[in-house]
Order: structure tokens, then sequence, then C-alpha cells
């Protein structure tokens, strides 16, 4: 068995299940991943990815405030420590994937002022690295997290936005799921 590409493919699907909007599909693999663990010292490009998604995953399920949310929180502090490290040897590569996990723990802990902040950090630093996918990821998540808050107008903004980052990036299909959220809120 090789352990470490299998836990790739988990990761690419994690990847492709959270661009589609399937939060219960990043779940599943998820769970797949740990049945794969990869040796601390394989730091690829993969793993690193699934740290990142792995905190995504676990903030977005700890903030359904369900019996779970001290598990998923743990998981999604565990994936800021590690981007803490990485930030260290790479900022131009790791410090918006930084400040979204960061801004998902704020809005976790209602902390309203602060996750605004880091969104706007994660999405300015995705822009100036040239990290066109991330930069729509990030205004998608920060148009989710509006749409929480009922500021309707904001959210709309940020989706449009993600709309044309992955336009650009050429994900059609991811495009016209924020269309349709576009869409949605216009009415």
């Amino acid at each position: 068995k090789n352990l470490n590409f299998c836990h790739s493919l988990c990761n690419k699907q994690k990847f492709t299940c959270l661009l589609k909007g399937d939060l219960d599909g990043a779940i599943h693999y998820y769970n797949m991943s740990l049945k794969y663990p990869h040796s601390k010292w394989a730091q690829s490009t993969s793993t690193i990815l699934g740290d990142f998604l792995d905190g995504i995953i676990a903030f977005t399920c700890a903030q359904k405030h369900q019996s779970d949310e001290a598990y998923w929180k743990n998981i999604g502090l565990k994936a800021i420590e590690h981007f803490q490290k990485f930030v260290e040897s790479s900022e131009w590569n790791f410090s918006h994937k930084l400040y979204l996990l960061e801004a998902e723990h704020h809005a976790l802990k209602g902390n309203d002022e602060a996750a605004l902040q880091k969104y706007d950090l994660s999405i300015t630093t995705a822009r100036k690295h040239r990290h066109l996918q991330e930069e729509g990821f990030a205004l998608e998540r920060a148009g989710n997290y509006h749409l929480h808050k009922g500021r309707h107008g904001n959210a709309l903004s940020k989706f449009s936005s993600a709309k044309e980052c992955y336009e650009r990036w050429g994900a059609h299909s991811v495009k016209n799921r924020m269309a349709a959220k576009c869409r949605e809120l216009s009415y």
C-alpha cells in the first residue's frame, strides 16, 4: 500500500468537494484520509493542502455549534498552528491560508471585527501573491460569513467577486455555483 498516495487522493477529493459546496462530501474524505496517515516527514504540497482543508472543514463544522464542536475546533486550531510554522518558511505561499483559517476561528468565537479583518487580509494577500483560486475561495468564505450574519449586500458583493476569480481560473462549474448564489441574493 502507498499510504501517502491514498492520503493525497483524499486531499484532492476534499478540495473538489469544498469547491462544489459539498461539506458532507468533504467530511467524508476527511474521515477517509484518517485511514491513510502520512509520515510527519512527508510534507508534500498535498499534505500541506490537506492541513489547510482540514482546518476549513473543521471550523465549518464547529460553527454549527453541535455536540462535536470541541472536536472540530481542536482540529482547526492544529491547522492554524501548522500554518503559523509554514508562514515562517514561506509567507508568500501560506499567509493567505493562515489568515483564512484565523478568520474562520474568529467567526466561530463570534468576534465579527477580527473575522472581517482576517477575511479581508486573506483575500488581499491571495490577490497580491497571485493565488487566484484561493482568492476566490476566500471571497466565497467571506460571502458565506456575511450571509450567515444577514448582510446580504456584502455577501452578494463577495460572491460576485468570487465568481469572477473562479471564471478567470477556468473553474466554470464553480463559477456557475457562485452565479446561482448571486441570483438568489438578487431577488
